[in-house]
């Protein structure tokens, strides 16, 4: 009988049959690891890596990977530039303006920088006929 969300339900999310404790590891995660690490702590399988790296024989993965490990993940950092006309807009221009705010404000916080906003056209820009 599983938590029915009322205030008065006392059962734990680790409770019997939950699963095993939050932060704690998968026995087969904790097996995999430990005899991973005896390979790679081997010298003979060192060795064997070594010479075959010299010999350009490594899988990309593998080379990537060893290139990650020595000298770190390279950042990876996305530059989008996005042009926005607002003039089709036909309210005031002040809701043009706070929806400009905003749409800028939501590029930031998603980290796609700064955007080129094209301001609404005004009512004088055709000779103010």
């Amino acid at each position: 009988m599983g938590s029915t969300g009322n205030a008065g339900d006392a059962v734990s999310k680790n409770g019997p049959g939950r699963g095993r404790p939050r932060g704690s590891k998968n026995r087969t995660t904790v097996e995999v690891r430990e005899a991973a690490a005896g390979i790679v702590g081997s010298a003979r399988y060192r060795a064997k890596l070594k010479a075959r790296a010299e010999a350009g024989k490594l899988a990309p993965a593998v080379e990537v990977a060893l290139w990650q490990y020595a000298y770190g993940k390279p950042r990876e950092q996305v530059e989008a530039h996005v042009a926005v006309d607002y003039r089709w807009l036909t309210e005031a221009d002040e809701t043009a303006e706070d929806l400009a705010v905003e749409v800028e404000a939501l590029a930031l916080a998603s980290g796609a920088g700064p955007l080129a906003l094209v301001p609404p056209a005004s009512d004088d820009e055709d000779g103010g006929a």
